[in-house]
């Protein structure tokens, strides 16, 4: 018969309390979800078997004294422990439930740029000892969650994307502003734009841009990695006025007479 005192590093007279606070150390050191090493699962039943035992004052009484019956061991199976498992679980603050699957899923937020969520990344995350390499792809939803399984352990990981200044989401499509001088507004021309993917490209404007106008360039927004969609890019236009001191004065007298 096993020594359950042994076990439990505590003497034969232990009070209940010292077999609880030697159960609740133990515990926290050997449960699967904290400690990966070869053997630390059968520890962790072991010493929860023993604690079982030891912390009931009949069955203590007749583990210490076989002549008295009714002593007749615990088992653990592929269901769990067989006796009050659960409610020890919780006495240690893993919380019920975890007695039927040391596999409970690691919930994790997973902070990532506006730009990496419109181009994708991958975060490397180590969690109960376990390596990750979370893949978010493109196109990605603030909140939307990831899940991943590896070496029997279930990640769940929230995206939470920073917000961006210079951009506006809208689906996959992306809104952002766009300077545009006086004399392209007024008579048309080409101007400078950059995308999350791209830089130096160019639009060509027709006469009279409104302020605050949106522009269209179809197939520049976010390509969405879930969806297979891919979105448009809207410029909003804002007109930039010259500064009336820098104007040749028969122009500002023209300007003044003609507005």
């Amino acid at each position: 018969m096993k020594n359950y005192y042994d076990i439990l590093g505590v003497k034969k007279d232990a009070s209940t309390d010292t077999i609880k606070k030697a159960y609740r150390s133990l515990a926290r050191k050997y449960h699967p979800d904290v400690n990966k090493d070869k053997g630390a699962e059968e520890k962790f039943k072991e010493i929860t078997e023993a604690y079982e035992v030891l912390s009931d004052e009949d069955k203590r009484r007749a583990y210490d004294d076989p002549t008295l019956g009714g002593f007749d061991g615990f088992n653990f199976n592929s269901s769990g422990f067989s006796g009050g498992f659960e409610d020890i679980f919780s006495h240690f603050g893993f919380g019920a439930g975890q007695s039927r699957s040391y596999n409970k899923p690691a919930q994790v937020e997973l902070k990532i740029s506006f730009l990496e969520s419109v181009l994708g990344t991958t975060r490397s995350i180590n969690v109960r000892g376990v390596s990750f390499d979370v893949e978010i792809k493109s196109g990605v939803l603030n909140n939307q969650e990831i899940t991943m399984q590896k070496d029997n352990l279930t990640l769940k990981a929230t995206v939470k994307i920073e917000h961006s200044k210079e951009y506006e989401r809208d689906g996959d499509d992306l809104t952002k502003e766009l300077e545009i001088p006086l004399k392209i507004a007024l008579f048309g021309g080409k101007v400078e734009f950059d995308t999350p993917k791209e830089q130096g490209l160019k639009v060509t404007l027709k006469e009279n841009v409104k302020n605050g106008g949106l522009i269209r360039v179809k197939g520049r927004g976010i390509y969405n990695s879930y969806s297979k969609n891919q979105g448009d890019l809207f410029l909003r236009a804002k007109v930039v006025l010259p500064d009336i001191n820098t104007l040749d004065d028969k122009l500002v007298k023209a300007l003044k007479d003609y507005l």
